[in-house]
């Protein structure tokens, strides 16, 4: 298992072929690795979905595993698209921390993922951890 933090999984609005202009963006500075998973829960706030860590084994988000070309560029961007504000996570509506994705080919890998900072209460949870829209 690599443990480089150059790998991002994405689960919602990133993912390819959802039509969104960063999901777009996204693509022209990563690699395509293939569909993965995380552990973890979603839940459909109405406009994307958030992701928690896994609160019991066998919780598991689908989405897809990508290699960034250039890191320290990405992050800009992704990081202002997710509404995280590094040293200022308190403010921050998402917050990226590694976690092990496991792409349905190849071996296990670190990767960054956007999860959300809120509490999720009012949100219905995304059943099979897979996100449609």
């Amino acid at each position: 298992m690599t443990t480089e933090p150059r790998h991002l999984f994405v689960y919602g609005t990133l993912r390819s072929g959802c039509g969104h202009p960063m999901a777009d963006l996204l693509s022209q500075h990563t690699t395509f690795i293939g569909p993965a998973t995380v552990p973890g829960q979603l839940f459909d706030t109405g406009r994307y979905p958030a992701a928690l860590q896994a609160a019991q084994d066998g919780d598991l988000i689908h989405g897809e595993l990508y290699e960034l070309d250039n890191p320290d560029e990405v992050w800009l961007w992704l990081d202002e698209y997710e509404g995280y504000f590094p040293g200022h996570e308190g403010d921050s509506l998402f917050v990226r921390r590694q976690a092990i994705a496991s792409p349905h080919e190849g071996p296990p890998a670190y990767a960054w993922v956007y999860w959300y900072n809120r509490p999720v209460d009012e949100f219905e949870r995304v059943e099979g951890g897979r996100y449609e829209k």
